[in-house]
């Protein structure tokens, strides 16, 4: 029990760091969802917006380098291409989507979880392209 605590504790932290250096790289409106008590997928959300493909594709590289840096091991390799607008890393605890600004503001996966915790939240930038 105490163990199952402890890496709850260490995952929460993990996901906090990431989203707060998703947003010093340059990720839009950053937020972090506290999932596992509705799904059994995952227990964190991480979402973050990008201007432009190219603004994705920079994300994209800086993620895996910080994923790296905070011993987040990625579950399974990155899903769905750079070139889709939607990025997507399954990280086990926590899965990471980087989205263009208009996916992001079509799909609202923050509704889709609303009995989800909002841990983390930057209203950095803006969602419109």
């Amino acid at each position: 029990m105490v163990d199952e605590i402890q890496t709850s504790e260490r995952q929460k932290a993990q996901v906090l760091a990431l989203a707060q250096r998703i947003v010093d790289e340059g990720g839009l409106q950053t937020v972090a969802l506290q999932i596992g008590a509705v799904s059994t997928v995952t227990d964190y959300f991480v979402i973050t917006g990008a201007r432009s493909l190219t603004h994705l594709h920079g994300l994209v590289r800086r993620l895996r380098e910080v994923l790296g840096e905070l011993e987040i091991e990625t579950a399974q390799s990155q899903k769905r291409s750079d070139d889709s607008g939607w990025v997507l890393f399954d990280c086990g605890f926590v899965v990471v989507h980087v989205m263009l600004a208009e996916l992001r503001e079509f799909y609202e996966l923050e509704r889709l979880w609303l009995d989800g915790e909002v841990v983390f939240q930057a209203t950095n930038g803006s969602n419109s392209a």
